[in-house]
């Protein structure tokens, strides 16, 4: 147990007595009020990880003077429960870290008491430990999950901001490099904004990210500016998106700049890739539902070891776009395709596209080509519908198939396919047999 219950605390492998070894659990008492947490050399190993559960009531709040924390050297652990309350501040991640795990763990502020401040930043640029990769995987982040937790009430920031390019001059471009971070059934919600700012949900470079089963609501943009635009998730690199919700949101899900690495092998050949599949968006107050572009990638380059690669937009589900808004009139489709040279998108369900419009066909209402005619872009069993019905859908909430079979497509095989949106496994044989996230309720067609 954790001896402390007040002030700062500093969670280490000398917190206690004996010192923590690999395997160990430290409890954070249920009466524990904390103006910060940080985390040094608190290190498992690859069997055997150390444990720091917060028990219920045990909560970290600083809700006027702003707190600059910084953990580092962290690796084989994993944190659970913890609770920040109406905290002003950003925890910093400056060196050594990998191998985390965040569970179900709580970043929650109060209406009213929204902050302007990231909650989590991935990199120190005045640490004393450069994170400039230069050939060596510790000069990276790599291998950290958030699974289970809550982001709720910011404005006009990135909540969770995971290597950037931090030097204005462009000279770190391979600063502080994200491999393989997931995130698992987490919610972010009611993030807003003030004019010109945009807002994201996540925003980082990095490669090998998964986003999984998480909801985003309400993740709003800027005022009349059409270039200010607001993501869930601002990604550059390579990065799966699959089985989210987002809705009544003016963001995209995803807006990103396919790329992959060649700095570590795995992260740059024929499979690498950006790719959407099973997501759910409803409501969607301004542009489409994802956007593919390789015209905001800045250094980003070939010179630096990023190199363009595929994008897929598939099996996803679109309902009510709305065109005229913030922005004036601009895209209400499934894709945007600024100048990716190479896009599939297939077997898409959009349903009610730029409902404050007159519909008309000749859009397209799939892949819009914001930019140049893209060299290679695939569309195929994709379906548009210009208003909701039963026939189309079951209903307005489940997003199932409706009675008269309009969603029937021919199955497609896509490796990386292999559950619903709701999480039902697709049997060996059974392949996806409906365009959209879902499969209708009973027994999938068989191939």
């Amino acid at each position: 147990m954790l001896a402390a219950t007040r002030g700062d605390v500093i969670i280490s492998n000398s917190s206690t007595t004996p010192a923590l070894q690999p395997g160990d659990t430290l409890f954070v008492p249920s009466a524990g009020r904390y103006t910060s947490v940080q985390y040094h050399h608190l290190k498992g190993d690859s069997i055997n990880k150390v444990y720091v559960i917060w028990l219920p009531g045990s909560q970290v709040t600083s809700p006027v003077i702003y707190q600059q924390i910084k953990s580092y050297d962290m690796s084989y652990a994993c944190v659970k429960g913890m609770r920040h309350i109406n905290f002003y501040g950003t925890h910093i991640f400056s060196y050594g870290i990998h191998d985390v795990i965040f569970k179900s763990c709580q970043w929650i502020n109060p209406p009213g008491s929204y902050k302007d401040q990231p909650p989590l930043q991935w990199d120190d640029p005045y640490s004393p430990v450069s994170m400039v990769y230069a050939g060596r995987k510790y000069q990276t982040f790599y291998n950290v999950t958030y699974t289970g937790c809550l982001f709720d009430g910011y404005k006009n920031v990135s909540v969770i901001q995971i290597s950037s390019n931090w030097n204005n001059s462009n000279h770190e471009i391979n600063r502080s490099i994200a491999l393989d971070f997931s995130f698992v059934a987490d919610t972010f919600q009611h993030i807003t904004n003030t004019y010109p700012v945009s807002v994201q949900a996540v925003a980082g470079t990095g490669f090998g990210c998964k986003v999984r089963n998480c909801v985003f609501k309400e993740i709003l943009g800027p005022g009349s500016v059409q270039k200010s635009h607001s993501s869930s998730i601002l990604w550059y690199g390579s990065i799966d998106v699959s089985y989210c919700f987002q809705e009544n949101s003016y963001a995209s899900l995803l807006r990103s700049v396919p790329g992959g690495w060649s700095g570590m092998a795995g992260f740059l050949n024929k499979n690498t890739a950006v790719r959407v599949w099973r997501n759910i968006i409803h409501n969607n107050l301004s542009y489409s539902a994802f956007e593919f572009n390789r015209d905001i990638g800045g250094y980003r380059n070939e010179e630096n070891g990023v190199y363009a690669i595929k994008a897929l937009c598939v099996y996803n589900t679109v309902y009510r776009t709305h065109r005229a808004s913030y922005n004036g009139a601009y895209y209400g489709f499934v894709a945007d395709n600024v100048n990716q040279d190479t896009l599939e998108c297939s077997y898409n369900l959009i349903v009610a596209p730029e409902y404050d419009y007159p519909f008309d066909a000749s859009r397209g209402y799939i892949a819009a080509s914001v930019s140049s005619a893209a060299k290679h872009q695939k569309l195929a069993g994709n379906k548009v519908f210009k208003t909701w019905s039963k026939s189309v859908l079951k209903d307005t909430l489940s997003y199932v198939p409706g009675e008269a079979a309009l969603l029937n497509e021919v199955p497609v095989n896509y490796p990386f396919i292999t559950q619903d949106f709701a999480g039902k496994q697709l049997s060996p044989g059974k392949l996806p047999a409906y365009a959209g996230a879902l499969e209708a309720e009973g027994p999938a067609r068989q191939e």
